[in-house]
């Protein structure tokens, strides 16, 4: 039971850091985001606010029950959010994409759960590439500031790099997973 209670406060110690590093990560985005795109500074402060509505969230419930949902919840927001921005200020450069490959190794490293890696890779490779597809196609607004050929070669390294630094990530807390389930069985029998 005690290292039960202890891997809870490890998770909610986890969560806190987090949950803090992203607010502060946003706000230095929004002040550089609305000095370098002054124009672009309604999509971007409207990006901004929900993100750190959901660090709110997840700070709030990190001791909860549900705290591992509320960090899904919390990573699939801001890819979605990510994923919006393009839209949103009606430009496709490809500039965001980059910023998809830090959730699956966050999400693990935060879960200490190999599968958060890979479930968190999954969605952020789907929003990415159909985000992507919905504005070259003018489904969604978005002005093509870079050619086409270059977008298609940038989405192609983003999405091996978010593909490797996933799988690397996966089988790191795989092996840290298997420990901490040995480390638990030897204290139960203890």
């Amino acid at each position: 039971m005690n290292a039960m209670h202890d891997q809870r406060a490890r998770l909610s110690q986890r969560i806190r850091l987090f949950a803090q590093l992203e607010a502060s990560a946003v706000v230095i985005i929004t002040v550089a985001g609305v000095l370098i795109l002054p124009a672009k500074w309604f999509p971007i402060v409207s990006a901004s606010l929900l993100t750190l509505l959901f660090s709110g969230m997840l700070y709030a419930l990190r001791n909860s029950r549900y705290a591992e949902l509320a960090v899904y919840i919390n990573l699939v927001a801001v890819i979605l959010i990510t994923a919006a921005l393009g839209p949103a200020t009606r430009q496709l450069t490809g500039v965001s994409w980059v910023l998809f490959q830090a959730w699956p190794p966050i999400a693990a490293l935060i879960l200490r759960q190999a599968r958060a890696s890979l479930i968190v890779a999954v969605i952020a490779a789907v929003c990415m590439v159909l985000v992507f597809l919905l504005q070259l196609e003018g489904v969604l607004p978005g002005e093509q500031l870079v050619p086409e050929r270059i977008l298609w070669l940038t989405l192609m390294f983003q999405l091996v790099v978010l593909g490797l630094l996933s799988t690397v990530t996966m089988f790191v807390s795989k092996g840290e997973e298997s420990g901490a389930q040995r480390g638990l069985g030897g204290a139960a029998a203890a």
